[in-house]
């Protein structure tokens, strides 16, 4: 690479500026266990999207400093929500029947929208042949808010639940399949989930002459999940927290234009995982979420998320 930089005395810097747009997806996955190994209700959301990304980079002869900014705006990005409610009772049968459970499944189109930040410090500790090793320390903080409209809404056993003064129970319902599902129009679900925590990992760097590669990995075992839905139709707020771990990695190409400009070429995958996690469900009695009908805590709760992408970006450096 080629750096532009002053000395003072002993001390040199440079900054490097990176604007790039990625084209990747994210499926994250939420999951209700009240009883072990029995899913009541699994959450899913896939989407792929294009955002752009702003890093800074400040690097000296041993060290690197990079803050880089993602942002997944609603107009690049499209998705699909799965929604699974199983019948315990049908599918275990030492779960008591309560008739207030049936096999449900639902389908829609998702807007995510949402921020990753990541923080970095890079630190040389050797060189072996043209090959530079680093130990990274830093911190991860990311958003993600999808919102679901224009619902479908059907039952696989051909199965519904009704409530009728105080009395629940079963009835039978044509929307059986997908291709006879139940249209539910406007906003259905908002789902906003939250990640930070501390990272460690590693790095190496290989000069190429003009350009040079990197392989970085980062972990997280401290990881902070924290997410909230609200059913729209159902005025219930749910809310989760997990501690969990995130465990990722990256291929980065840079390859030299002009003088001061190179090209980026980055690959990522991350893997995130929340478990031993509670939710608890509050139901309102209004639309504005003022006075709670009734409250369930302590629901077994578990996350799963995958982020992956091809970054091109151009890097200046000043």
């Amino acid at each position: 690479m080629l750096f532009f930089s002053h000395t003072f005395s002993v001390v040199t810097w440079s900054l490097d500026v990176v604007f790039a747009m990625n084209y990747g997806g994210e499926v994250q996955k939420y999951q209700i266990s009240p009883y072990a190994g029995m899913p009541l209700s699994v959450l899913s959301f896939a989407n792929e999207d294009i955002s752009p990304t702003l890093q800074l980079i400040h690097r000296t002869r041993k060290s690197e400093f990079s803050l880089q900014f993602t942002y997944n705006p609603s107009s690049l990005s499209k998705g699909v929500f799965d929604d699974i409610d199983y019948d315990i009772a049908r599918e275990f049968s030492s779960v008591e029947n309560t008739y207030s459970q049936v096999d449900i499944r639902s389908k829609a189109n998702i807007i995510k929208t949402g921020w990753r930040i990541l923080y970095t410090f890079d630190k040389w500790f050797m060189t072996y042949l043209n090959m530079k090793m680093y130990w990274r320390l830093g911190y991860y903080y990311a958003t993600t808010s999808y919102l679901v409209k224009d619902a479908k809404q059907w039952y696989p056993t051909g199965e519904e639940f009704y409530s009728n003064n105080g009395r629940v129970g079963k009835q039978s319902t044509s929307y059986d399949s997908e291709i006879n599902a139940r249209s539910i129009s406007g906003e259905v679900l908002r789902y906003d989930t939250r990640f930070h925590g501390p990272v460690v990992g590693a790095k190496t760097h290989f000069n190429l002459k003009r350009h040079w590669v990197q392989l970085g990995v980062l972990w997280s075992p401290l990881l902070t999940i924290e997410d909230r839905d609200y059913h729209v139709l159902r005025d219930k707020m749910s809310h989760s927290l997990h501690e969990g771990f995130l465990l990722g990695g990256n291929v980065n190409l840079n390859v030299a234009l002009f003088n001061r400009m190179d090209l980026q070429i980055l690959c990522f995958l991350n893997y995130i995982k929340g478990s031993s996690g509670a939710q608890t469900q509050t139901t309102y009695t209004d639309s504005n979420l003022l006075i709670v009908q009734s409250q369930v805590g302590s629901i077994p709760h578990s996350f799963y998320a995958v982020q992956y992408g091809l970054r091109l970006g151009l890097i200046y450096e000043f």
